[in-house]
C-alpha cells in the first residue's frame, strides 16, 4: 500500500503562511492523504509571533520532513 503525502513550500509572510498550511490541509484531506510539513523551514519563520504562536502548533500535530541528511 502506498502512502500519500501533500506539502507545500512555506513562501512570504503571515498570510501566504496562512493560506499555504490551510490549502496543504485542506488537499491532504479531501485526497486521503496525509499533509506533511517542512521543518527545515520552521526556525526561519520563528521570529514571526504569528507563526511561533498559532501555525506552528497546528503544522506541529501533523507529519513533518526535513530534507536533512
Amino acid at each position: 500500500m502506498r502512502v500519500k503525502f501533500i506539502t507545500c513550500i512555506y513562501q512570504g509572510r503571515l498570510g501566504n503562511l496562512m493560506y499555504e498550511v490551510a490549502a496543504t490541509l485542506a488537499a491532504a484531506w479531501e485526497n486521503g492523504a496525509i499533509p506533511a510539513f517542512p521543518k527545515h523551514y520552521h526556525s526561519y519563520y520563528m521570529n514571526i509571533p504569528a507563526f511561533k504562536n498559532y501555525l506552528l502548533p497546528i503544522v506541529e500535530n501533523f507529519h513533518q520532513y526535513s530534507t536533512e541528511l
